[in-house]
C-alpha cells in the first residue's frame, strides 16, 4: 500500500571522524496524475496530458491492463506507482527546504550507521513543513552508487544539473580517500563485480493489476 504523505529524496553527507552532517540537495518527487472526464480513456487521458506525454510509454506499459477504462468526470489517476522516476515519478529540486532541524533530523538518523558518510535517503512527509521541521519516515536509504535525482529535474538543465551530481561524487571520493587513511579495508573487486552483475540481471518491470 502506499504510504501517506509526500515523497522527498534528500543527499545527506558528513566528513569521516565528524558527528555533524550536511545536506546537499533535497528533491521531491511528485505524483503525476490525469482527471478523467467522463469520456476518455485513461490512454487518450496519459496522451493528452502536458506532464504524462513526456514518459507515455512508461505509463502505458504500467497501466496496460486499464488503458481502455474510462475515469468518472473529476476522478484523478496517479499514473506512478510508487515514489521512484524508475516508476513515472516527476522529479522536483527543492533547495528552499533545506533547515538546520530537517539537517539534525537525518543526521541523528544516519548515525545509527557506523561508517556511513554519504547517503540518498527516500522520505515520506506529511507536507514540506513537516519536512523542513524535520519530521518524517524513511523509505529507502542508498549509497554512493544511488545518483541524485536532481538530474531529473528537467527545469534544471544540464549545466546547472550536473555540477551538483560531480560535487556529490567529488565528496564521496573524498569520503574514500580519508577512510583510506583511518586504515579502513577496500571492497574487493571481485565483491564489486559480483553486485554490479547482479544488479544488471535485476528487472523492475511490472504492470499495475489493480488500479483501485
Amino acid at each position: 500500500p502506499r504510504l501517506p504523505g509526500r515523497e522527498f529524496e534528500v543527499v545527506w553527507r558528513r566528513a569521516p571522524g565528524s558527528a555533524n552532517g550536511l545536506l546537499m540537495a533535497v528533491v521531491e518527487k511528485r505524483n503525476v496524475t490525469v482527471v478523467g472526464n467522463g469520456t476518455r480513456a485513461l490512454e487518450e487521458l496519459i496522451h493528452a496530458d502536458d506532464i504524462a506525454i513526456n514518459r507515455a510509454e512508461l505509463y502505458l506499459h504500467l497501466h496496460s491492463r486499464h488503458l481502455t477504462e474510462i475515469p468518472a468526470a473529476g476522478e484523478s489517476v496517479i499514473l506512478n506507482p510508487t515514489g521512484s522516476y524508475a516508476h513515472g515519478a516527476d522529479c522536483v529540486y527543492r533547495p528552499e527546504l533545506v533547515t538546520d532541524a530537517l539537517r539534525d533530523s537525518v543526521t541523528a538518523y544516519c548515525r545509527q550507521f557506523p561508517g556511513l558518510h554519504y547517503a540518498r535517503l527516500d522520505l515520506r512527509a506529511v507536507d514540506e513543513d513537516e519536512l523542513s521541521a524535520g519530521k518524517f519516515r524513511v523509505t529507502e536509504i542508498g549509497g554512493c552508487c544511488h545518483v541524485s535525482s536532481v538530474v531529473r529535474d528537467t527545469s534544471l538543465g544540464v549545466w546547472n544539473a550536473y555540477p551538483i551530481v560531480w560535487r556529490q561524487v567529488r565528496l564521496c571520493l573524498q569520503a574514500g580517500a580519508d577512510n583510506l587513511r583511518l586504515g579502513v579495508r577496500p571492497v574487493p573487486l571481485t565483491f564489486v563485480l559480483t553486485r554490479w552483475s547482479q544488479a544488471r540481471s535485476r528487472s523492475d518491470t511490472f504492470a499495475i493489476v489493480d488500479r483501485t
